[in-house]
C-alpha cells in the first residue's frame, strides 16, 4: 500500500490517541509522589482544593514560597482544577488526586506528537512527519517525566504550540488571529516555563530579519507592524493570568521576597555547586527585606564571582555546566531532591513491577533505561548539527536560533538538563532535519557516482 498523506494523517491521529491511553495505564503503574516544589506545591493545592489553605500549619511556607516564585501560580492554579476534579469523580486513582495532572500530562504529550508531525509534515513531507512523529514516541514518549506534576511536562506543549502557530500565520491569509494566539500562549507558557518565551524571542528575530526585506512595499511593512504590536500587547496581557489566579486561589502575594534574574545569574556561578541549584544562594537571596538590596547584594556577587574565576576559569564552568546541560539523555530524571518520596503500593504484579524496574533507581532494567534514552539522545543531538542548510526555510531557522538561545540561558542561569525537556520536541525537528539533509547528500554522490560510471561505459 502507497503511503499517501491522507494514510499517514490516520496513522499519527489514531496512534497519538492510542498511544495517550496506553502512556496514562503505564504511568498509573509507576507513579510516585516526589519531594522538591512539588511536593510544596501538590500540599498547597491540596489544602486549597479542601478549604484549608489559610489553616494549614504550612501556610506562612506556602505564602514565602509563592511570593518567591510567582510563575508558578499558573501552576497551582491547574494543580487545583485537577484535584477538584478528582474530588467529583476520583476515577483514576481516588488517593491523592495526582493522576488527573499526570494524565493530563499524557494528553499534552500526545497533542504536541501531533503539532510536531504537523510540523515536520509542512516543512518537508508526510513521509518526513510520520518518521519524525515514530522516533518521538520511542524516545520522548516514554521519558518518565510526564508523572511529575510539574512545569516541564505542563509547559512541554509550548515551544512547539509556538512553531505550529508562527507556521499557521506565514501560510494563512486572516494573520491576525494567529499573531494574537502566538503572543496568548507564550506569554501563558512564560508563566508555566519561562524558557519557553526564548521560542517567540527566536521567532521575532526571523520576523525582523525578514521584516527589513520589506521596505519598499509600504502596506505589507505597515501590516507586518501591526501584526507584531497585536503579538505583543497579547503577551502584555497574559501577564494577567498568574495575577488574576493569585486572587481567585486567595493567595497574598509579597512583591518584595520576589527573586529576580540576579538571583538565578549568581546561583549560575556558584564554585560549589558549579552552576546548579545552591540552597545557600537562596539563603543569601532571602537574607534581604526589599528588591533593591537583594539585586544589589546579588550582583556584588555575582562580581567577585567573576573576579575569582578569571577568564579561564570562568570558561571552565561554562563547560561544565554545558556538559551538565546536554549530558544526560534521561533529563537528570532522579536527581531532583528526594525525588522518590512515596510509592504507592503495586497496582499489579506485571506490569507495575516490570514498568518499576526499568523507572525506578533501584530497578533491575534502570540502567538500560538510561542507555536507551542516552542513545536517542545523542542521536538526535548529533543529527541535529547536519541541519544547517543555506537555504533552509525561515522556521528551521527560528528554531535553531531557539536551541540557541536556550543553550544561552542555561550558560547564564542556574543549569538543570531537565530544562531541556520542554524543547526536545525541537530538538527532534532539527534531528529530522539533519536526517534528510544527509540522506540527500548521500544520494546525491550516489546518482553522481552512477553518472559517472555510465559515461566511463560508454566512452570505453
Amino acid at each position: 500500500m502507497k503511503l499517501n498523506e491522507k494514510t499517514a494523517q490516520k496513522i499519527v491521529t489514531y496512534g497519538c490517541i492510542i498511544f495517550c491511553m496506553l502512556q496514562i495505564y503505564m504511568c498509573f503503574n509507576y507513579y510516585f509522589l516526589t519531594d522538591w516544589d512539588v511536593d510544596l506545591i501538590y500540599q498547597s493545592a491540596t489544602e486549597l482544593a479542601n478549604g484549608t489553605f489559610e489553616s494549614a500549619q504550612r501556610y506562612g511556607e506556602f505564602c514565602w514560597y509563592y511570593s518567591t516564585y510567582p510563575n508558578n501560580m499558573e501552576l497551582l492554579g491547574v494543580f487545583v482544577a485537577c484535584l477538584k476534579l478528582n474530588q467529583y469523580f476520583g476515577a483514576l486513582d481516588p488517593e491523592n488526586g495526582v493522576m488527573v495532572f499526570i494524565a493530563l500530562n499524557c494528553v499534552i504529550m500526545s497533542v504536541t506528537g501531533h503539532l510536531l508531525y504537523q510540523v515536520i509534515t509542512q516543512l518537508f513531507s508526510h513521509r518526513w512527519g510520520l518518521a519524525g512523529w515514530i522516533i518521538y514516541v520511542l524516545f520522548i514518549g516514554l521519558s518518565p517525566w510526564v508523572v511529575i506534576p510539574y512545569s516541564d511536562p505542563l509547559g512541554f506543549i509550548f515551544p512547539t504550540l509556538e512553531l505550529w502557530l508562527f507556521l499557521k500565520l506565514r501560510s494563512s491569509d486572516r494573520k491576525w488571529p494567529y499573531s494574537i494566539l502566538l503572543g496568548v500562549v507564550s506569554g501563558i507558557g512564560y508563566y508555566i516555563k519561562p524558557q519557553t518565551i526564548i521560542m517567540l524571542l527566536a521567532i521575532g528575530i526571523v520576523v525582523f530579519i525578514h521584516f527589513l526585506t520589506l521596505f519598499t512595499d509600504r502596506n505589507r511593512c505597515k501590516r507586518a507592524i501591526l501584526l507584531a504590536v497585536l503579538c505583543v500587547f497579547s503577551v502584555y496581557l497574559s501577564s494577567f493570568v498568574p495575577k488574576a489566579t493569585s486572587s481567585a486561589l486567595g493567595v497574598p502575594l509579597d512583591p518584595a521576597r520576589t527573586f529576580g534574574a540576579s538571583h538565578f545569574v549568581m546561583m549560575g556561578m556558584n564554585p560549589e555547586k558549579r552552576g546548579v541549584y545552591s540552597q545557600e544562594d537562596c539563603d543569601f537571596s532571602h537574607s534581604f527585606g526589599d528588591a533593591a538590596s537583594r539585586k544589589q547584594g546579588e550582583i556584588a556577587v555575582i562580581k567577585d564571582r567573576l573576579k575569582q574565576y578569571g577568564v579561564g576559569g570562568y570558561f571552565y564552568l561554562l563547560n561544565q555546566k554545558l556538559l551538565t546541560t546536554y549530558g544526560d539523555g534521561t533529563f537528570a530524571w532522579g536527581f531532583e531532591g528526594s525525588f522518590w518520596k512515596e510509592i504507592p503500593p503495586l497496582k499489579n504484579s506485571g506490569v507495575s513491577v516490570l514498568l518499576r524496574e526499568f523507572y525506578y533507581r533501584d530497578g533491575k532494567h534502570f540502567s538500560a533505561f538510561i542507555a536507551y534514552m542516552q542513545f536517542f539522545w545523542i542521536s538526535t543531538l548529533l543529527l541535529s548539527c547536519f541541519s544547517y542548510k543555506r537555504r533552509n526555510p525561515n522556521p528551521i531557522f527560528a528554531v535553531q536560533l531557539g536551541v540557541i538561545g536556550l543553550t544561552m540561558f542555561e550558560l547564564l542561569f542556574e543549569a538543570r538538563a531537565r530544562y531541556l525537556y520542554t524543547f526536545s520536541p525541537l530538538f527532534l525537528l532539527l534531528a529530522v532535519c539533519g536526517a534528510r539533509n544527509i540522506y540527500y547528500m548521500v544520494r546525491h554522490c550516489l546518482c553522481l557516482r552512477a553518472e559517472n560510471a555510465r559515461e566511463l561505459g560508454s566512452s570505453n
